[in-house]
């Protein structure tokens, strides 16, 4: 990325570039290399009538691995999904990306060469990207005298990094589908912990307010820097709620370690589910009320076996105009394409106006060890290959393909979102702080 110089401009003069290749980006007067190895020539207007060119080379940068180069890209066979919808979202979680990039990670296509991550996902179907927000991911420490802010690690999705990811992926022609953790660091069923900047509130209307208060400014400030997401999740994975527990000794790094908060403001999923039901009421509503054409996802990870539950957890929310119901499924988790096809049945039946998606599934493609990873899939873990799907590139492209007929089967089937497929294995970019590794 390098910065345009244009000498000699008059007080009020502005210049604007043209230029025929998707090899490169110019914005902001800076020109970003697209894709390695071109040469694109670009014609400079001025607004006072004055005309020039000038030359971009993108250097070249050619993937040489130190295997055997035969298996550098090796084709997948699908049978191709018919009738699908034409709005139906083919996505993938990018949350990460700008650490590994950040950290030197690169992207090559097809061929070997180097290209921007978001033409490579655009060129192979993707159409959509999920990201998740987090408030506050850093810890603030006093040294020698001054207060630093240390990051918790991965990914670092505050919002500066996500405004960024999803300006790129506009750019690109992707949508967004934004996901709001509600907390400084990871939330998912195991913990849903309260951001730092509110732990001083005392009721459950502070909190809603300053939920519907990020929501609202969170999204105006994307919409600002042309990142309008697409599609908005209220909480991940809130199956045992949202605004649950405090920060633990070591605030949000260790995990499964944090002690409850107050019933007060406790936002659980149990019983009438009062405090729980105002929160996603307040996200919902923010939304809404900044652009109502933005669809809106409440998330829940849950076992396909337990459909009764699953209906019964989103009948909670039947007053809150929401649009799109939100599973998690990992079937070394969550059962067998067979459940989850009766899952979504029945969810079609029991929610006739809703949009059902998968926002977050994946599966193994190698057990090879790696020193920049710890792998969660492993043939003895708890996270191993399932009946049906090989542990390859092929068996992950067999399982997307199920996943999605399963989807499209029922009029209200929307979309899958594979889960942080740009994670690649980048020294510094782990799960969390210094010395954690990708596990994915």
């Amino acid at each position: 990325r390098v910065q345009i110089r244009v000498l000699n401009l008059e007080e009020g003069e502005t210049v604007s570039f043209s230029y025929d290749s998707d090899a490169i980006y110019i914005e902001d007067g800076f020109v970003e290399g697209m894709l390695a190895g071109q040469t694109v020539q670009v014609s400079a207007t001025s607004s006072k009538g004055g005309r020039g060119s000038f030359t971009v080379e993108v250097e070249e940068d050619n993937y040489s691995p130190t295997f055997d180069q035969s298996s550098w890209f090796n084709e997948i066979n699908i049978d191709k999904v018919q009738n699908l919808r034409q709005d139906f979202p083919l996505g993938i979680d990018i949350s990460t990306l700008y650490e590994v990039v950040y950290k030197g990670g690169k992207f090559y296509n097809h061929e070997g060469l180097r290209q921007n991550v978001y033409q490579i996902l655009k060129n192979n179907g993707v159409n959509y990207v999920r990201l998740r927000l987090w408030n506050d991911p850093y810890k603030t420490v006093t040294q020698n005298g001054q207060e630093v802010k240390i990051p918790y690690g991965g990914g670092i999705c505050d919002l500066p990094r996500i405004l960024e990811i999803a300006r790129s992926a506009k750019k690109a022609g992707l949508k967004v589908l934004l996901d709001f953790h509600y907390s400084d660091f990871w939330a998912d069923p195991s913990k849903q912990v309260i951001p730092k900047a509110w732990l001083n509130y005392t009721t459950s209307d502070q909190i809603a307010q300053a939920i519907y208060d990020f929501t609202y400014q969170t999204i105006e400030t994307l919409d600002k820097a042309g990142a309008k997401p697409d599609m908005v999740q209220i909480g991940n994975e809130i199956t045992p709620g949202m605004i649950i527990h405090a920060p633990g000794a070591n605030e949000y790094i260790v995990e499964n370690s944090q002690p409850a908060l107050s019933s007060a403001i406790r936002g659980s999923y149990s019983g009438a589910s009062v405090n729980l039901k105002k929160y996603i009421k307040a996200g919902n509503d923010a939304v809404k009320d900044y652009d109502s054409d933005i669809l809106t996802v409440i998330h829940l990870a849950k076992g396909m076996s337990g459909t009764d539950f699953i209906k019964e957890f989103f009948h909670t929310f039947d007053s809150i105009d929401y649009d799109v119901i939100g599973l998690s499924y990992y079937p070394y988790w969550h059962g067998t394409v067979s459940q989850l096809g009766n899952t979504v049945r029945a969810l079609a039946q029991e929610f006739p106006t809703k949009l059902i998606s998968i926002v977050e599934i994946s599966y193994g493609f190698t057990y090879a060890s790696h020193p920049n990873a710890n792998n969660i899939f492993s043939p003895s873990g708890n996270a191993k290959p399932v009946s049906g799907y090989s542990v390859n590139p092929q068996g992950q492209a067999d399982l997307l393909v199920d996943v999605i007929s399963t989807l499209s089967a029922v009029s209200q089937g929307y979309g899958i979102f594979y889960w942080e497929g740009c994670w690649i294995p980048v020294s510094g970019v782990g799960w969390a702080e210094a010395g954690t590794k990708n596990s994915w």
